[in-house]
């Protein structure tokens, strides 16, 4: 009993923590977040074999990273030639495996249960995708985005939240096992086509509430871990298990656990088992 409030704490915390992200949430938050940069991300971290974790805070590190540089390069280009600005595109951009790399390695540094990326595997990693950066390049990389994030490298990911939910819902060991498995593979899904399947999600929910959609509304549900981890838990058990009372009483849990309503939930399951199972047009 006692394990399970302090479960039930923790879970707290986290929920008052995404409530507070989206109480601050910026125009651009997420915005990096393409289907590319996710399948970058992914390829490093499998050669860096780092946790599913690090993975996840990877991408978000890398989000925060992105939407700081992107208003650095604007204050900095104000006054620049088209010459000049498009010279210090071109830097950019030959940066941009190595700044990736740079999101990776903090995360693996804030991510306890992992031992963390070395400047060597760094160097290695990328000499074999064509990029050639020393131990210094490297180093100063850090510094770099480790200023523009302001150092700031905590991050909420919806797997933090998932593993809360399915500690709480009362789950065998072997079932837990399979349902987190499952979990882990449908989150990859999820990054890696989150603009598709939010764009199915808005139009879903336009269809179903026309009246209370709006732009502001639908990028704070973008953004809300709790609802995705709720969505993502609810599509892992009906994929998984039978349709049985007792897994319906476990669903049912799912609204009290996240405080999200339940037919969000289901409404976001739903686009989610769509995109797995075939990609809508």
């Amino acid at each position: 009993m006692q394990k399970e409030s302090m479960m039930d704490l923790q879970l707290q915390r986290m929920k008052a923590w995404n409530e507070n992200i989206l109480r601050t949430l910026t125009p651009d938050k997420g915005k990096s977040m393409t289907s590319d940069v996710v399948r970058l991300i992914f390829y490093m971290c499998e050669k860096f074999r780092v946790t599913d974790l690090v993975r996840y805070h990877a991408i978000e590190i890398h989000d925060r990273f992105m939407e700081a540089l992107n208003k650095d390069v604007a204050n900095i280009t104000r006054d620049f030639s088209e010459a000049r600005r498009k010279d210090y595109e071109e830097y950019l951009i030959s940066k941009f495996a190595l700044r990736v790399a740079t999101c990776i390695q903090l995360a693996s540094k804030t991510v306890g249960r992992v031992a963390a990326v070395t400047s060597k595997e760094i160097r290695s990693v990328l000499f074999r995708m064509g990029f050639d950066e020393n131990c210094d390049s490297i180093l100063r990389s850090e510094l770099k985005v480790l200023k523009l994030i302001s150092h700031n490298l905590n991050v909420l990911t919806p797997l933090e939240v998932v593993e809360f939910v399915l500690m709480l819902v009362g789950l065998e060991k072997s079932e837990y096992r399979k349902l987190y498995s499952l979990c882990v593979a449908i989150i990859d899904v999820v990054y890696l086509l989150k603009f598709d399947m939010y764009h199915c999600y808005r139009k879903k929910a336009a269809r179903e509430k026309p009246h209370i959609v709006n732009l502001t509304d639908f990028h704070r549900k973008e953004n809300d871990y709790f609802l995705l981890a709720g969505a993502i838990t609810q599509c892992a058990m009906i994929i998984q298990c039978c349709n049985t009372s007792e897994t319906n009483l476990k669903l049912s849990m799912l609204g009290s656990l996240t405080g999200i309503d339940v037919q969000e939930i289901a409404s976001l399951s739903q686009c989610i088992a769509n995109f797995l199972i075939d990609r809508p047009v």
